[in-house]
């Protein structure tokens, strides 16, 4: 894997041009997949064999918003089929989730395979941030689906996904980038979160809070937020309790959704870096949980949205929970800004979706 802070894509591009081709192979000439036997050329992207699973990279027509071509990247890769969708199925998936770093492990219950998926919005005007954040994607979803691999279907059922290569037949030694996890996640995991090293969090208050949060509070090691959540002036969770405490009176309006980034949690994989989890205020019965946490997962994975799909839909009792994590090793400046305008956008949608 080459230094993935680096990208060779220019920065004077036309804003209509349909930059998602052009993204995925840099995305691929970071992975060095170039070897014909385990590699596949696309239309608009291209498939390759890290190992015994097979990775699709494969950027969708762009879609136009304001004269600007928006293009989106997916980053894909299946390793079981034939799996029922179980409420025990449901609630394993669920509970790896909550772990999740940088794709979600979901369940296509049309089709009963299960795979590790995650997204790169790009445009012209990001397509250095969108390279960076597609190289990490790419690497981590490899690796890790070679590790659930040999156990996910104990806990899930089903059958193991072994596609053949192009030419025939199965790749019997591991691509070197698998080992991206040890050779440069490891060496750094026990470092203080550079995200806090670096101020993230001051900066993402004051670059992003004031367009998207209705009330921000940043420390040294974290950020939390309120976003606006359903139609109407929403009213935050402080307010309202202020209000209830004085005059007893339940406040009207919409609730917020509520985002945090973490700088001391840690990743049990990955180690230090950040923890980025946006909670909804819908309230779900407990054992329905899984289930809408699968869908919303599956839904992002299908709907032509704006911004990045990185990290996975969970739950905790009954909230809806999107977490993200990104290790040291994924900073960059201005990580955490992204994070939180990112999750603001899901809460946008999100919002549309269930009120």
């Amino acid at each position: 894997m080459s230094n993935p802070g680096a990208s060779g894509l220019g920065e004077d591009i036309d804003l209509t041009q349909d930059i998602g081709p052009m993204l995925c192979e840099e995305l691929r000439v970071a992975m060095n997949t170039d070897e014909p036997e385990y590699y596949e050329q696309m239309e608009r992207g291209y498939r390759w064999w890290p190992h015994r699973l097979c990775q699709r990279v494969e950027a969708r027509p762009p879609v136009m918003s304001h004269d600007v071509a928006m293009s989106r990247v997916d980053i894909e890769t299946p390793i079981l089929e034939n799996v029922e969708s179980t409420p025990p199925v449901l609630k394993a998936i669920a509970f790896i989730n909550r772990n999740a770093d940088l794709s979600a492990l979901l369940l296509d219950e049309h089709t009963g395979v299960v795979s590790l998926h995650a997204s790169i919005g790009a445009h012209p005007q990001n397509l250095h941030v969108a390279a960076v954040l597609g190289k990490h994607a790419v690497a981590l979803q490899a690796a890790v689906a070679e590790i659930f691999r040999p156990r996910l279907g104990e806990m899930l059922g089903g059958d193991p996904i072994e596609p053949e290569l192009p030419g025939g037949g199965h790749r019997q030694n591991g691509d070197p980038m698998l080992d991206v996890i040890d050779d440069l996640h490891v060496p750094i995991r026990d470092k203080v979160s550079v995200f806090i090293e670096h101020d993230e969090f001051a900066r993402a208050e004051s670059e992003v809070a004031p367009m998207v949060s209705l009330m921000t509070s940043a420390g040294e090691d974290g950020l939390t937020a309120e976003f606006r959540w359903g139609e109407g002036p929403s009213m935050p969770v402080i307010m309202r309790t202020i209000i209830r405490s004085t005059d007893g009176a339940d406040p009207t309006g919409p609730s917020t959704a509520l985002f945090q980034l973490m700088g001391k949690e840690r990743h049990p994989r990955l180690g230090n870096g950040v923890l980025a989890k946006l909670s909804l205020p819908s309230h779900i019965e407990p054992e329905d949980g899984p289930k809408h946490a699968n869908a919303l997962n599956c839904w992002e994975r299908t709907q032509d949205v704006y911004g990045h799909q990185l990290g996975a839909w969970t739950c905790a009792d009954s909230t809806l929970t999107h977490v993200t994590f990104a290790s040291n090793f994924c900073w960059f400046p201005g990580a955490a800004s992204v994070l939180m305008q990112n999750d603001a956008m899901r809460t946008l949608y999100m919002s549309g979706l269930m009120t």
